[in-house]
């Protein structure tokens, strides 16, 4: 086999491999492709605003933010396409202190550019009150993204659901939550979702 004949047969190759292989993006045993892609769309528009901030050019000015626009509307379609087409395994998640509840699962139902959408389905262990002992119609609480090794990430996350007078939280309720989290692009090594009540959260937001 001549030189130029292994030559064209390893291009093909790798080709084959970058079709076929989900674009190269960073993958997570959770999340899949979302946050590789998430970063990799982010790293591209900060190179653009770099260049917006440093150019004297009107016209190169107006190039880069409509190129900034076009590309987060890109981010936008292909991360939510990727979560719509995608099969996620619930999250793995701990609970930390008394939360008054018990989970049932976690799970991934969306995405936009640096975005991650969430349900969580939770039954209530008592009946939540306010800070005040009153009932509460608007209930929340908190979670924080953690790498394997323990390491907290940017990945906070608030969850809420509401309720009616009719429709009371009460022991044995089971309530599905949301929840955004908003730095998805700085999840490439989430490996665990720890769930707590307010007072645990405040603890973390002061680090």
């Amino acid at each position: 086999m001549t030189r130029l004949v292994m030559t064209l047969l390893l291009a093909a190759g790798v080709l084959f491999i970058a079709a076929c292989g989900g674009g190269g993006f960073a993958s997570n045993e959770y999340l899949g492709d979302l946050p590789g892609m998430a970063q990799s769309y982010y790293e591209d528009l900060e190179s653009l605003d770099e260049k917006l901030e440093n150019t004297t050019s009107m016209e190169k000015a107006f190039k880069y933010d409509k190129e900034m626009d076009q590309m987060e509307d890109e981010a936008d379609e292909k991360l939510e396409a990727y979560a719509e087409e995608h099969s996620f395994e619930p999250l793995p998640y701990e609970i930390i202190g008394n939360t008054g509840y018990t989970v049932k699962e976690v799970r991934v139902v969306g995405a936009e550019y640096c975005k991650l959408e969430l349900e969580m389905d939770i039954e209530f262990a008592e009946e939540p009150k306010s800070k005040y002992g009153g009932k509460v119609y608007e209930f929340y609480t908190y979670g924080a993204c953690y790498d394997k090794e323990g390491n907290l990430l940017n990945g906070r996350i608030v969850f809420s659901g509401s309720n009616t007078e009719d429709n009371p939280f009460k022991p044995g309720t089971v309530v599905t939550l949301k929840g955004s989290q908003y730095n998805l692009n700085e999840l490439v090594d989430f490996a665990n979702l720890k769930l707590m009540a307010k007072d645990e959260y405040d603890k973390l937001a002061s680090k």
